[in-house]
């Protein structure tokens, strides 16, 4: 009957009220932060949850951490932006597959709905000088890492398109990962030098809170004061 239809639906809407209340990310981050989870590298320690907020404690940077948003984007994905600084990991030859993928999707021109963009901090900047404590490291590791990826992409120009390089002091790492932002905060040295940020604490939340429009505001005014990486 009309009743028990509207009783039902109720009951229904009721639950849904409740979830969302009591919900520790926003839905949209869920699947995403169940697959970290679902690791033993990200369980060991769990995250702490605080305004649809998942913290880790641990594992950014990691393997581990890059293998789960690869997995990702690949499976169901349609944004991944990296504002990175070597990319390293990214092109250490353990994900040739995104790359084949995304050669895959820019056949005929066009990218099929996705977004990919990568940024590079710009060898020639000033900001080479404070990026790394070891500059005779840093900056071969740098320009090695941006050879490796022009050789990845080589003459694909709808790919030589996502990859840009900036010069600003970069002060927050932000990676979309379609509708989650994943984010870290450097820690500077007395010098004013990044620490390493490898297997150390990260957050998750929603690109549509007010943090993930900002975080998504902040990419999108460097990638478009960025210059092009070919």
């Amino acid at each position: 009957s009309v009743y028990t239809r509207e009783l039902l639906s109720n009951f229904i809407k009721r639950i849904d009220e409740i979830r969302e209340k009591y919900r520790k990310v926003d839905a949209q981050c869920e699947d995403f932060v169940d697959l970290l989870i679902s690791n033993n590298t990200f369980r060991i320690e769990s995250p702490i949850y605080r305004n649809k907020t998942a913290y880790f404690l641990t594992g950014f940077e990691t393997f581990e951490l890059w293998k789960a948003i690869i997995q990702s984007f690949m499976y169901t994905g349609k944004y991944l932006w990296i504002y990175g600084r070597k990319n390293m990991k990214l092109f250490g030859g353990n994900f040739k597959e995104l790359f084949d993928y995304l050669e895959e999707k820019s056949l005929n021109n066009q990218m099929f709905g996705i977004d990919f963009r990568c940024l590079f901090l710009n060898p020639n900047s000033d900001e080479v000088k404070h990026a790394h404590k070891q500059q005779d490291i840093f900056l071969p590791e740098l320009k090695a890492t941006i050879k490796r990826a022009k050789y990845q992409i080589g003459d694909n120009q709808l790919l030589q398109k996502c990859f840009r390089m900036y010069s600003n002091r970069r002060e927050e790492i932000i990676i979309r990962l379609d509708n989650c932002i994943i984010y870290a905060k450097p820690h500077f040295d007395e010098n004013g030098y990044p620490q390493l940020m490898t297997d150390t604490k990260f957050e998750i939340f929603s690109a549509s809170s007010p943090r993930g429009q900002e975080c998504i505001r902040k990419f999108s005014n460097i990638w478009n004061e960025a210059i092009n990486l070919f």
